[in-house]
């Protein structure tokens, strides 16, 4: 979707299917911001975690709203990328398919096998750490 901002200084339109985001702590003024990149970072949230106006309240949750910021940049930076896995599944049964297998090779990691485990050697190792 394009986008066209009406910030001084700031002329053009940037696209936010291509645009990447970041989040922008900044300590000294205490706050989170999130930017879309275009040849510049474009503010357009804060991420406000206190409901004082005071900035010891705003500098004590700092690190929390940097990590919600970073774990929004996140899944916003990885969307497009399982929107293409989705695009390049030609059935519904193939994408269930593929989304059971993500999920396998997902709990193989989690267990500490290899994401070309067997579901035999998943759920056995599901069982293993169940009954210890």
């Amino acid at each position: 979707m394009e986008i066209t901002p009406r910030i001084e200084g700031v002329t053009g339109t940037f696209d936010t299917e291509r645009g990447r985001l970041v989040c922008v702590p900044m300590p000294k003024h205490a706050e989170v911001l999130l930017c879309l990149v275009e040849r510049m970072n474009i503010p357009f949230a804060q991420i406000r975690l206190h409901s004082e106006d005071r900035y010891s309240d705003a500098k004590a949750v700092l690190p929390d709203a940097t990590a919600l910021g970073n774990e929004i940049v996140q899944r916003w930076n990885d969307y497009p990328a399982l929107k293409d896995r989705e695009r390049r599944c030609p059935t519904m049964q193939e994408g269930e398919s593929r989304a059971l297998l993500r999920g396998l090779q997902e709990c193989a990691s989690l267990l500490g096998l290899e994401v070309t485990a067997s579901p035999a050697d998943v759920v056995d190792a599901l069982r293993n750490r169940l009954s210890n």
